[in-house]
């Protein structure tokens, strides 16, 4: 795959050209970088004068009581019941819990998150037995409170991953000392409380989810039943503006909408077996059980549309497989993924679209670009997922790593998906800092539409308009009898060099007779395109967080004058045996 920094050489060459046309913006653009710089020295004084650990620019709600929680009274440790189906049968089946590297840093991060007790949960008691017992050394050899372990989001793991497994297995409870097992739930629920990561509604994201839902935990167990009212409250707050109003995750992720529907129920399921909340914390209950019929019909759809595929849209968590994420819901809260009669369309700024054996996966944009808020999507403007019979024919690169390297640069990126670049840029800008994140409007202002069509989808944007002489992009998707075609028409009045990239599946294999073929799954795909370059490529895939493997890509390329038409045709068949 070509390199990510062609892509941003390119942006910022662009930016540059703009700019140097449009000397009225001068000012405004210098006042904008000079505002940034100025948050960044300000964030950084601010971060070396915070001598508590882990306190960084994390703040205190300003819609939430202070009060300080109370320390609970002694009382036998509570932890909900659940009816977990076939435990025993799914040790060989699950997948592993974590993957990546050893120098990578969630390696450390899942040992100390518990990541051991989410398979365990879901296996026999022999496997329960082995993870309390890693528990139990851990807590007996708990690291300082300054060091990563005890950064707030691997501390709401613990608590979470610990109380699942002893509510699942209640007879390894044993296996752990109880009166540590009491001080490691109180003393977590403490420094939780005390750490909360808010850092005001624009720039809060799951992880505040992630608090509450442990809040809920670990005062359900202790009996505190102001912690379970405080994480009922912010998780209700929160999920106002989390949540879209069809119930997906606003961050544009399919993995980490099944994770926070994991959250949700984990905090209702926790909250219900609470005795005496108060009416607030009732009122809160209330709201979120309406919340989860939404969230329920929500995952239950994209889990419908993409299956067990290997294939994952925007980020993926290092949390834990994305199979054992789906099996954790089904085995634990088989309620949370609603199964639709049909496939729904449209639900919020997702398109999932069905025509017999074929599926196609969109996840949109909102309709004004840049966004205000930070979300674990990519910049996939255009790309989508096409299953066939079940199997991902087109898919998505994933994301291997959080890691700053050039292999998740790239699957992040426009040439880690499906779509189109122009002139060396993606539809959407990308920050025109190499250090940092900036997309000065209106350089980088765009409108988008999506909508479905009777056999796919359409999507426009004007985010090519950036460059001079580039119109609006139009990209129509339809599904036919024997394949997929896909129409981009770009408007303008300049010569302009597109490329276009397609990504298949890791055992799909090119034809080395036929630029043009492609079989892998019992499949045999041809692409008609007309393009005056075509070339495979290597590209980066992940089914997981620290997967990477080698998947065939297709880059096709063309100098055009515009404006033009493009049309893409896959067609599709059964292998010859």
């Amino acid at each position: 795959m070509p390199g990510y920094r062609k892509h941003f050489i390119a942006e910022s060459a662009n930016f540059r050209r703009t700019v140097l046309r449009q000397p009225w913006r001068w000012l405004h653009y210098a006042v904008s970088l000079a505002l940034l710089v100025f948050r960044r020295i300000s964030q950084t004084l601010r971060l070396r004068l915070r001598k508590e650990a882990h306190r960084g620019l994390k703040q205190w709600p300003e819609w939430l009581d202070s009060k300080p929680l109370p320390a609970g009274e002694p009382q036998p440790l509570r932890f909900p019941s659940y009816a977990v189906r076939g435990a025993d049968s799914r040790t060989a089946e699950l997948p592993p819990v974590f993957s990546a590297p050893a120098d990578d840093p969630e390696t450390a991060l899942a040992h100390h998150r518990f990541g051991y007790c989410l398979a365990a949960v879901l296996q026999d008691k022999a496997a329960a037995q082995r993870a309390a017992r890693q528990v139990a050394a851990w807590i007996g050899n708990a690291p300082a409170k300054s060091e990563p372990a005890w950064e707030t989001y691997s501390c709401c793991e613990r608590v979470v991953n610990l109380a699942a497994l002893l509510a699942i297995h209640p007879e390894v409870q044993g296996e752990i000392d109880p009166e540590k097992t009491r001080a490691f739930f109180a003393d977590s629920l403490q420094w939780i409380n005390s750490h909360l990561e808010y850092y005001g509604m624009a720039r809060t994201n799951n992880h505040i989810l992630n608090n509450a839902r442990a809040l809920v935990v670990a005062g359900s167990v202790l009996g505190v039943s102001e912690a379970v009212e405080r994480g009922l409250l912010i998780f209700t707050h929160m999920s106002r503006s989390l949540f879209l109003p069809d119930g997906f995750l606003r961050e544009r992720s399919s993995h980490y909408q099944w994770i926070v529907t994991n959250w949700l129920f984990d905090t209702l399921h926790f909250a219900r077996a609470t005795p005496a909340l108060a009416a607030a914390a009732v009122q809160a209950l209330d709201e979120l059980s309406s919340l989860s019929r939404r969230v329920a019909q929500a995952s239950g759809a994209l889990a419908a549309s993409l299956g067990d595929a290997a294939t994952h849209i925007g980020d993926i968590s290092p949390d834990a497989h994305p199979a054992l994420t789906l099996e954790r819901l089904r085995s634990l809260y088989p309620e949370a993924l609603t199964t639709p009669s049909d496939v729904p369309g449209r639900m919020d700024d997702w398109l999932l679209f069905s025509k017999g054996a074929d599926a196609l996966v969109v996840c949109g944009f909102p309709a004004s670009y840049p966004i205000d808020y930070t979300t674990h999507g990519h910049s996939d403007l255009g790309s989508f997922i096409w299953m066939h019979q079940g199997q991902p024919v087109l898919v998505d690169s994933g994301r291997s790593s959080y890691a700053a390297n050039a292999t998740p640069r790239i699957q992040c990126g426009p040439q880690g998906h499906n779509t189109i670049l122009v002139n060396g840029v993606g539809p959407l800008a990308e920050s025109v800092l190499q250090a940092g994140r900036w997309l000065p409007t209106p350089y980088a202002k765009a409108h988008i539409e999506l909508a479905m069509t009777a056999g796919g989808f359409r999507m426009q944007h004007d985010g090519f308009a950036r460059m001079a002489g580039v119109g609006i992009h139009r990209r129509t998707v339809q599904l036919a009898d024997d394949g997929l075609i896909v129409e981009d028409m770009i408007e303008g009045v300049a010569d302009a060099a597109i490329e276009m990239f397609w990504h298949f599946p890791p055992e799909f294999a090119p034809d080395d007779k036929n630029l043009t073929c492609i079989a892998g799954a019992g499949l045999c795909l041809t692409v008609e395109s007309g393009a005056a370059d075509a070339r495979w490529q290597a590209a980066p895939f992940a089914a997981a967080y620290g997967d990477e493997q080698a998947a065939p890509a297709l880059c096709l390329a063309w100098q055009v004058t515009l404006p033009c038409t493009i049309k893409t045709v896959f067609r599709v068949s059964p292998c010859a045996e």
